[in-house]
């Protein structure tokens, strides 16, 4: 199948084993003896899984900082602040001053809620495929700012 498909190598390989093993748990349980031909050997997981290792080692050992984060969170309160501001500007705006992904953003299930006056409860982390659970975020300006950017864009 793989073959037939042009997945010659185990890293090509690794997403569908991992949907297969994972269908397995959830269709049979995580005790199932298919799991033991299912997958690969450590050391091919090991294999796969090093280059992604070594650039997040790599980024961690060689962090790059900002030159100016005041002008950049200046920026983006502009945008917030902005009675004609697209919906592209908030997005970036919002980016910038809560920290989450775009994808996030625009979801339709997110949603922004007041905390304290420089932090915000948050639904709709994507990492999470299940019941959503709202937790709190800090924002680099007022939380007000923020709300009223979210209701005016309608993100």
């Amino acid at each position: 199948y793989f073959e037939s498909r042009n997945l010659s190598t185990p890293r090509q390989q690794k997403n569908y084993v991992v949907d297969v093993r994972n269908a397995i748990k959830n269709r049979f349980g995580e005790d199932h003896p298919a799991l033991q031909v299912v997958g690969f050997d450590a050391e091919t997981w090991t294999q796969i899984n090093q280059p992604i290792h070594d650039r997040v080692e790599d980024r961690l050992q060689n962090t790059r900082f900002l030159t100016n984060p005041d002008a950049i969170v200046s920026r983006a309160e502009t945008l917030l602040a902005s009675k004609t501001s697209t919906w592209a500007d908030l997005a970036v705006g919002l980016g910038v001053v809560i920290g989450r992904r775009l994808s996030e953003l625009l979801g339709l299930r997110t949603k922004l809620e007041p905390k304290t006056d420089f932090s915000l409860l948050f639904t709709g982390q994507l990492k999470h495929q299940g019941e959503l659970a709202a937790f709190e975020i800090p924002t680099l300006c007022p939380a007000s700012t923020v709300l009223g950017a979210w209701k005016r864009g309608a993100l």
